[in-house]
């Protein structure tokens, strides 16, 4: 075919044809603006998203104090995650806010969860493993405490929102040890985890009793063989604090309930009323701290006798931690979390603090 003949055969073609191919088909406006929409809504979703995995939308203290054990310091930092402060050797971080809800520490490893999963970080060999991971079917999240003996009380969240189950399992394998309770109303105030149950003064042995008044709402005996330590129509609180040989207890009448009081129960029936509320164990034998107008005290277990530490640089502390030897504070209001060193007198009383590091975060 040559050109003639081509030009030809063109000729013949319907000239509305030829008009309608040469349209450009444009598409409706209204479906690339739906599409850009739909990448901001992902877009935004994904922000919000991580934001709050990393705290951002966090009611509350700026900083809070963490957990000595293990010889180091694990504390949280703010929209960063789980760090761990080493005397000498400054601070690492060893879990990312991003992938932790919930995290406790103790000699044997950092336990984290992280939706259905609950995971360990073991001291001893840095390694990170899963203890446990909920059925979908059973639950949509989970929590978690740890017990004085090392294992967990783990609280799985069911998808209907209305019934818990609390599973005991072995803090280092994840082997379950125990059902603790199971398709139970969350707030059952007729239960109790175990460490909150029973306590041991010195040759004492001190246990929560349930009662259920007339309008049939549970209430608490701390009973002692069976039978109440405390005044008649008085009942306990949750939850009682052991603190070394003394249980710390807040108290309330049956008759007057909004009207509380705080109690130090001794190993020799003593009974300590009018107790600061927030007596910490201070690591030394025989004696507690607590916080007054953001200062800290000590108090005297065998008298009941207080007084101010004193301290070598300026401090203000409204949370703490000691172990007998180093003591961390912070305040809500800012980030940082300052070590002291707890100094004893001659006859091993607290009596000063001596400032080792203003803010761990900043060290190296």
């Amino acid at each position: 075919m040559n050109g003639e003949t081509l030009l030809e055969a063109l000729t013949d073609v319907d000239p509305a044809l030829v008009q309608a191919a040469g349209k450009a088909r444009r598409r409706p406006a209204w479906r690339m603006w739906a599409a850009a929409a739909a990448c901001v809504c992902l877009l935004l979703a994904g922000t919000v998203q991580i934001l709050y995995r990393l705290d951002y939308f966090r009611m509350g203290c700026s900083a809070v104090a963490g957990t000595l054990a293990n010889g180091a310091y694990y504390y949280n930092e703010a929209h960063s995650g789980v760090w761990r402060w080493t005397p000498g050797e400054g601070s690492k971080k060893l879990v990312g806010a991003f992938w932790e809800d919930g995290w406790l520490a103790n000699d044997y490893g950092v336990y984290y969860s992280r939706g259905r999963s609950l995971f360990v970080r073991v001291h001893e060999t840095g390694e990170t493993r899963r203890l446990c991971r909920a059925p979908r079917r059973d639950a949509r999240r989970i929590s978690f405490s740890l017990t004085d003996g090392g294992d967990l009380c783990v609280t799985l969240w069911q998808r209907d929102r209305q019934h818990v189950t609390e599973l005991l399992l072995d803090g280092k394998t994840g082997t379950l040890l125990q059902t603790l309770r199971e398709n139970t109303d969350p707030l059952d105030d007729a239960w109790f985890p175990p460490d909150y149950r029973l306590w041991r003064l010195g040759s004492r042995t001190l246990e929560l009793s349930g009662r259920t008044d007339a309008d049939g709402e549970t209430y608490f005996l701390l009973t002692e063989n069976g039978v109440p330590v405390l005044p008649e129509g008085q009942y306990v609180l949750p939850y009682p604090k052991q603190l070394q040989q003394a249980l710390l207890v807040e108290t309330a009448r049956l008759a007057q309930p909004e009207k509380t009081q705080t109690l130090l129960l001794l190993p020799d029936g003593t009974q300590l009323a009018g107790v600061p509320h927030t007596l910490q164990d201070s690591g030394v034998d025989g004696w507690l701290l607590y916080t007054q107008n953001n200062r800290l005290w000590r108090f005297d277990l065998s008298d009941g006798t207080r007084r101010a530490l004193d301290a070598d640089a300026e401090y203000e502390a409204c949370s703490f931690v000691c172990d007998g030897t180093l003591l961390m504070t912070c305040v809500p209001w800012d980030e940082a979390q300052t070590c002291w060193r707890l100094v004893c007198d001659e006859d091993g009383a607290p009596v000063k603090l001596e400032l080792v590091c203003r803010d761990i975060r900043n060290s190296t």
